[in-house]
């Protein structure tokens, strides 16, 4: 069953890689990198997490809001002062992308 999950949560990843803004860029790895940082991090504040990936403000928007869709990261907060974490979901996919570095 659990392998099933973890297949379910590679697949919303695919999704959100796939419909990622920062594909048409050429850049494409920000869902990876934004995983990895929060893995490393645990949950920052957003204009914190923006910074660490060098996004601008709307392709990190982009970004996040796909991330969110994909339940893989979850956003908390007053605006202004929001703080995004990881969701179990996105600790699975994560892990397995540290395990395959």
């Amino acid at each position: 069953m659990e392998k099933s999950s973890s297949s379910d949560y590679f697949g919303s990843f695919l999704e959100t890689v796939k419909q990622s803004p920062t594909q048409a860029t050429g850049q494409g790895a920000e869902p990876l990198r934004m995983l990895r940082v929060l893995e490393e991090s645990g949950p920052v504040e957003a204009s914190k997490l923006q910074s660490a990936l060098g996004l601008d403000l709307l392709t990190f928007s982009k970004e996040l809001e796909s991330m969110t869709d994909a339940k893989l990261v979850q956003v908390s907060g007053e605006p202004g002062q929001e703080i995004v974490s990881l969701t179990e979901q996105g600790h699975t996919l994560a892990s397995m992308q540290a395990s395959s570095a």
